[in-house]
């Protein structure tokens, strides 16, 4: 059985999910909390970090984290108000791909809300990623950690002790779950050896990740004595193996000796179906492509300037898709490329950040197939990289200063943090109805409030930028934009706006949606223009422009039209909001608006060419 990609805590909020029934856990780290914050206070006052790096090793998805980390911050700011201004938080939480880690980033909105009230609005600088992978091994940089936490996770082995099973694969511990009064020397003897063997994986792991005086609290089950069988933890397992012994004597289970097929098992939970972002994104994925080598050129550039020894590296709107692991792939090979030639090939961190109900799930799922790819390629061996999700808007900062040195965004900067509220008059009322986006029909104002929609988001997403990236640290960014300055109407990105406004125009005719409704339902998108975007870079000032591209993306399809590619493409960035807006009525009718949409799409593509146009941008912080 391969634990680590099948083993997790129950997912989600139901009655029989960790998150509902982990109080025991809870009430055990409650009992000595007073000992994890002496600790961590300790190491405060020892070392007084500007930065205090944080891990949570086998966080699970539960509440109990967070409460944990929200003690712990609270300390520290105790004990800095003594001695002087308050440190930076930076969080990992870490536990195994499978893990649902989806729950645990849907709230973090609500923790940091809670942080906010209970200060009258202000708010500790904690920055918190998820780190998915075994603790039997690195998960982080070298001297990256300044204190590490585990409650109630290092009694899972890494796997079932392979002593367990004889020559033939046949158990040596059969009618037992556990050791137990029938189990023989050897399995005792088999789990022992299995324990030494990882506990002192995560000790050598650990002493590489922790600074020198970094601290430890480890909490575990155990037992007393030396014998194995008692009435302690023991009891439970020969409990339950009593209970499974019971239900094969009844044929409710069957008794089997068969492996159990783990390729069948491990499968997408979200995100892999025929309308999802993962099966959708081929447009995008062609785009990364295209510019590929000016991805190389610039992380090249940015290594041989100064040969860090880590290199921080965030993809700012990851999505659940599966473009960004190979973009990833690439910029891992080009500086090993380099490594190799001129010096050792130093560590990769990568942060792959996306709004907190993104399905990262499906991302750290793959990420074991990743690893194993790479492993493949060089014959066993395989680079330092270390992952890490980072849930929340990259319109605000996500990670501790200085930390970055080149970020990557494909895709994603054409979104604005919201709908412009400038497109509603005081009574609430539209002043842009019957157009979800910019069209020849808007009055001037519905322009003038998207320009500076966006004029207001990236101005915040360059100054954020700016405190995480090092010195002379590399952005490079994608995103959909217009060639004419002085309209934003043509047959581009805002066509592709106006044709579905068309379509559900024409759903609202037919009654299937409400007219009220759609009248104020408006895309938070804007596609800006060259002199727009050079506009706001200089007046942010803390970024040189070195390259400005624009591309128009191939049109080839594989098979299908171009409007249904399109369509779909739309589909998987749009569905939620429309489920949101409209609710219950656009259930049943998302596939004939989009079928509408898709031919839509291919009738004026027959009449005349559409060239939506995509930018780059390199940009070098000052």
């Amino acid at each position: 059985m391969d634990v680590e990609k099948l083993f997790h805590m129950t997912g989600g909020a139901g009655p029989t999910s960790y998150a509902k029934n982990s109080y025991l856990q809870k009430n055990v780290s409650d009992m000595v909390k007073h000992i994890t914050l002496e600790t961590l206070q300790e190491l405060y006052l020892e070392l007084t970090p500007k930065t205090i790096s944080i891990a949570d090793l086998g966080c699970s998805s539960g509440p109990n984290s967070l409460a944990t980390i929200k003690a712990m911050v609270e300390t520290v700011e105790k004990t800095d108000r003594k001695s002087g201004e308050a440190p930076e938080f930076y969080v990992y939480l870490n536990d195994l791909p499978t893990n649902d880690f989806n729950s645990v980033f849907r709230a973090l909105p609500d923790f940091y809300r809670q942080l906010s009230i209970e200060r009258n609005g202000a708010c500790p600088s904690v920055f918190i990623s998820g780190c998915p992978g075994s603790f039997y091994g690195r998960l982080l940089p070298k001297n990256s950690l300044h204190f590490i936490y585990s409650s109630n996770s290092l009694h899972w082995l890494s796997k079932v002790p392979p002593g367990l099973y004889n020559e033939e694969g046949e158990s040596v511990n059969k009618g037992n779950i556990y050791i137990s009064e029938s189990s023989s020397p050897a399995v005792s003897l088999a789990y022992f050896n299995q324990f030494q063997e990882d506990f002192s994986l995560f000790l050598g792991s650990r002493s590489k990740e922790l600074v020198v005086g970094g601290r430890m609290v480890l909490i575990l089950l155990g037992r007393v004595g030396s014998d194995h069988v008692d009435r302690g933890n023991y009891i439970l397992w020969e409990l339950l193996s009593r209970s499974l012994a019971n239900l094969v004597s009844k044929q409710d289970l069957i008794s089997t000796s068969s492996k159990m097929d783990v390729e069948n098992i491990f499968h997408m939970t979200g995100g892999s179906g025929s309308t999802s972002y993962a099966n959708n994104s081929s447009f995008q994925m062609k785009a990364s492509d295209m510019v590929k080598h000016i991805t190389v050129e610039t992380i090249e550039q940015l290594y041989l300037e100064s040969f860090p020894k880590t290199i921080g590296i965030a993809d700012m709107g990851c999505s659940s898709g599966r473009n960004s692991l190979p973009v990833i792939k690439t910029i891992v090979e080009s500086v090993e490329e380099i490594g190799r030639l001129l010096a050792e090939p130093p560590e990769f961190y990568v942060y792959l950040n996306d709004l907190p109900s993104n399905d990262f799930n499906s991302i750290f799922k793959a990420l074991p197939d990743f690893f194993r790819q790479l492993m493949e390629e060089r014959n066993g061996g395989c680079p330092s990289i270390f992952f890490a999700g980072c849930a929340g808007s990259f319109y605000g900062r996500l990670l501790p200063k200085n930390s970055m040195h080149f970020v990557y965004s494909s895709y994603c900067l054409h979104w604005l943090s919201k709908v412009p509220p400038s497109l509603y008059n005081e009574k609430g009322e539209s002043l842009n109805k019957g157009n979800l986006y910019i069209s020849e029909s808007s009055p001037p104002a519905v322009s003038l409030a998207y320009l500076l929609q966006f004029q207001e988001d990236f101005s915040v997403f360059l100054r954020s930028r700016s405190k995480e990236l090092v010195c002379r640290g590399r952005m490079l960014l994608i995103l959909l934009g217009r060639v004419d300055q002085d309209n934003h109407v043509d047959r581009g990105n805002s066509f592709f706006w106006e044709l579905l406004s068309r379509s559900l125009t024409i759903l609202a005719s037919q009654g299937k949606l409400n007219k009220e409704k759609l009248d104020c339902y408006h895309a938070h998108f804007y596609a800006p223009s060259k002199w727009e975007i050079e506009d706001q870079v200089r007046r942010e000032g803390s970024f040189f422009l070195d390259r400005f591209e624009m591309y128009q993306p191939e049109k080839t399809c594989n098979g299908t039209s171009y409007g249904f590619a399109v369509a779909m493409t739309v589909r998987a960035a749009q569905e939620v909001m429309l489920r949101h807006h409209f609710g219950l009525e656009v259930d049943g009718i998302l596939d004939t608006l989009f079928e509408i949409y898709g031919n839509m799409v291919d009738e004026e593509m027959a009449k005349e060419e559409i060239e939506p146009f995509t930018f780059l941008l390199v940009l070098r912080k000052l």
